[in-house]
């Protein structure tokens, strides 16, 4: 997959099939847009392209920071592993925001050879998001595509958003989100050293620091699926993840995300991996002294295994 900031930079002499959004944590519903995509490719020989902003519009127009289910990075890696051709990360600028969406999708139809459009059938573009589905349907002649505007998955009567899931992971209902989402919320990053309290009880942990702009789960305690990426492949284990600040400890105000990995021994400093969070166990608090942070943990090393079998 080729990742391009600009249209100008998808080198094709295929047809498109193309879909748009923000795809924040790419769930249940965006998975449809994007085996129409793939469908479109392996049956009509078309190029697939997955077009982005670099930036949430919010962080642009509300000008306040966002937090996202998946940075670019892991978005990025996703559509590759989807079979997605080309990623586009269109550059949200105050110019972006103040197109009208007939100049926007002139614009893009003037340099690529449109001719699948796929989106959900709220979909709304364009300057104070003025375009919609009936405008799409009647470019269809004009600019030469098929428009494919596909329903919202709903679930137990809700239609399945990010705002739904972001919801949903912000008050700790991890289960529920998973499901909405189609896989495990997930954190990632590289092992980064700590202070070492947990070797000092018995309960040595590895630590990651998440970036600023990626969405943390109601800080406290989760059953989780870490999976480490070695020298030789990939392998999975389970454990339990805290996440928040050690209020016990009171030793730094930076959230991370901290996990003990059942039986495990080994150096983890330097390398990558991946916490899936399955299962809330408890909300964060603090503790009388380190012996009773030790009981809770073993306690919470219980359940946990209880949630996983």
């Amino acid at each position: 997959m080729e990742i391009v900031k600009s249209i100008d930079e998808i080198k094709t002499k295929k047809n498109i099939a193309i879909t748009f959004g923000k795809f924040d944590g790419l769930h249940t519903g965006h998975m449809l847009l994007i085996s129409e995509l793939v469908k479109a490719k392996e049956e009509e020989d078309m190029c697939a392209v997955a077009f982005s902003f670099d930036v949430p519009p919010a962080r642009v127009v509300q000008d306040k920071p966002f937090r996202m289910l998946m940075t670019n990075e892991e978005k990025i890696h996703s559509f590759d592993t989807m079979g997605v051709d080309y990623f586009v990360e269109f550059p949200f600028t105050k110019e972006t925001m103040c197109m009208e969406a007939y100049d926007f999708l002139r614009m893009l139809c003037s340099k690529i050879r449109i001719k699948k459009i796929v989106v959900g059938n709220d979909f709304a573009f364009g300057h104070n998001r003025s375009g919609n589905i009936e405008l799409l349907r009647k470019c269809e002649e004009v600019f030469g595509y098929k428009l494919f505007a596909i329903d919202k998955l709903k679930s137990h009567g809700r239609v399945i958003s990010s705002t739904l899931i972001r919801g949903a992971i912000a008050h700790g209902d991890i289960a529920s989100a998973n499901e909405l989402l189609g896989y495990n919320y997930f954190l990632h990053g590289i092992v980064e050293p700590g202070r070492k309290i947990g070797r000092t009880i018995g309960i040595p942990t590895v630590n990651l620091y998440p970036p600023e702009n990626k969405l943390l789960p109601k800080f406290g305690c989760y059953s989780s699926r870490i999976i480490i990426d070695g020298k030789n492949g990939r392998a999975k284990y389970y454990g339990i993840t805290n996440i928040g600040v050690n209020p016990t400890i009171n030793d730094e105000k930076k959230a991370k995300v901290e996990t003990y990995i059942f039986d495990f021994s080994g150096d983890l400093y330097g390398l990558e991996i991946t916490v899936e969070i399955l299962y809330f166990i408890r909300g964060e608090k603090k503790f009388a002294s380190i012996d009773a942070l030790k009981d809770q943990i073993n306690s919470d090393i219980e359940t946990a295994k209880k949630l996983i079998s």
